[in-house]
């Protein structure tokens, strides 16, 4: 509220953010995704995510590689024969304003083929139309508060960001891990490392990423 200038306001300041002809979008970017706010988020995704090249998909993606599909060929006839990835891991970077779109896809992607993990990132922006959604969905969900960890999300945006897992259903019981004391005290774990900026959260989430494998060994 301060850079975009309604803080100033009641004190009768009109020289700053929008009341100094700065754009609204400005100061409310619904439409970027994460990593075009701040490219560096990628890279520190990459390093604790098992899929160390790991990309984000554009918005066609969502609908192809979001569902486990890598390419495909027609048949003879009109048969067409799906190529399905050799990886099991999707990561989505959406707009805010795209975000329930987006998660509707992942939620259809889950069932279709259960053997795939998502990361889903996204602002905490525009959330009355995809917090319900996400929370019926993700089995892991974390907030970074903006500046806590400077190089993935410095303090100059602002509002939390939402890190989300969908892990992969388990052959065995109990099947989906959300509830699983391993996975809930990594969680806790994790969400006590944000305020100190000095200590290393990766291998926290390195293990989150982890879980289900080493969850079906053991069972």
């Amino acid at each position: 509220m301060i850079h975009q200038g309604t803080d100033g306001l009641s004190q009768g300041l009109l020289t700053d953010g929008v009341f100094a002809a700065d754009p609204m979008k400005l100061h409310l970017p619904l439409h970027l995704s994460p990593h075009e706010r701040h490219p560096l988020l990628l890279s520190w995704i990459q390093s604790w995510c098992p899929k160390a090249d790991i990309r984000p998909l554009n918005p066609e993606e969502w609908f192809t590689t979001g569902h486990g599909l890598a390419a495909g060929e027609p048949g003879p006839v009109v048969t067409y024969f799906p190529t399905l990835l050799d990886h099991e891991w999707v990561l989505w970077l959406p707009p805010p304003a795209a975000a329930r779109a987006a998660l509707e896809e992942l939620a259809v992607s889950r069932h279709k083929r259960p053997h795939l993990n998502h990361i889903f990132i996204v602002p905490r922006l525009f959330s009355s139309q995809w917090h319900r959604l996400l929370y019926k969905t993700a089995d892991v969900i974390v907030e970074l508060p903006a500046g806590s960890r400077p190089a993935a999300w410095p303090s100059h945006m602002h509002e939390p960001l939402v890190i989300s897992l969908t892990l992969r259903f388990a052959s065995c019981a109990p099947f989906i891990l959300r509830y699983h004391p391993r996975i809930l005290e990594l969680v806790r774990t994790l969400r006590g490392l944000w305020p100190y900026v000095s200590t290393d959260e990766r291998g926290i989430l390195r293990q989150l990423c982890n879980t289900p494998a080493a969850l079906e060994a053991m069972l």
